[in-house]
């Protein structure tokens, strides 16, 4: 009987470390800031990103970029890159 509990404890032990795993990878690939998303995708496929200053969602590779505290941020124009350099002074 002991070995059977034994076999059960490390069973469970098991299931834990692989439930914490599961969970603790899932929270790292979460975007921190769904408004400022870098452009990750090793695909190939085009990724839609949120221009943060009017809210407008356009593909990655058309959009205007700016590096801002080492992250890429995306742009649907020039105006709105402007815009957002000038309220970031």
């Amino acid at each position: 009987m002991f070995f059977v509990r034994l076999i059960l404890a490390a069973l469970l032990i098991a299931l834990a470390l692989k439930i914490v795993s599961s969970v603790s990878r899932y929270l790292r690939s979460q975007v921190k800031d769904p408004d400022v998303r870098l452009d990750q995708n090793a695909t190939g496929v085009n990724e839609m990103v949120r221009d943060p200053v009017c809210g407008l969602y356009i593909p990655s590779d058309g959009a205007v970029g700016l590096v801002n505290n080492g992250r890429m941020v995306h742009f649907c124009t020039e105006k709105c890159r402007q815009r957002f350099i000038n309220n970031q002074g």
